[in-house]
Parts: C-alpha cells; structure tokens; sequence
C-alpha cells in the first residue's frame, strides 16, 4: 500500500490510519500513511500544534523538519518501520 504522505509502496502490515486532526481535538478524518512517518509526526509535534498548524498532507510535507526526516526515510530499507526520538519539549 502507498503511503500518502512519502509515498513509499510498503507492506500493508505497516500502514496506519493518521487522524489529520488528533481525536482527542474531535478528529474524525484519517489518512493511510507508513508507521515511520506517523511515529515521526507524533514524535514532533504535540496534539495541539497537529490540530492548529499541522492538520494537513501539504503543511506536514512541506515543514523543514519532515523534510529533512523524508530524505532519510528515503535510504531506508521498506521492509520495517523506523522509530524517531521524542523530541526535546523544553
């Protein structure tokens, strides 16, 4: 299956569905997206920041920090996930 924000063709068994705004801020709306972009978009930006700034593919795709994120995946091996640091929240 084809991850709609990479866009990498991987395994079915590491498909997740993204709620674009998080549930607990009343998201209903998800995506089918790889588990290594959505550990990356959780690791980075809190429940709060994904309603208010990062509700959307072009937004997330387009953020230097994804970006950056995304040439890496690229390299990587398609037949796992890959995890990302929780980030500094001081």
């Amino acid at each position: 299956m084809i991850c709609i924000l990479c866009k990498r063709d991987v395994s079915d068994l590491y498909i997740q569905y993204h709620h674009l705004i998080p549930k607990s801020k009343h998201g209903k709306v998800t995506i089918p997206i790889c588990e290594s972009c959505h550990n990356f978009i959780h690791k980075t930006w809190t429940n709060k920041e994904l309603r208010d700034s990062y509700n959307n593919i072009e937004t997330i795709y387009n953020d230097g920090k994804y970006k950056k994120f995304y040439k890496w995946l690229l390299k990587q091996s398609l037949e796992k996930s890959h995890k990302t640091k929780r980030r500094n929240l001081l």
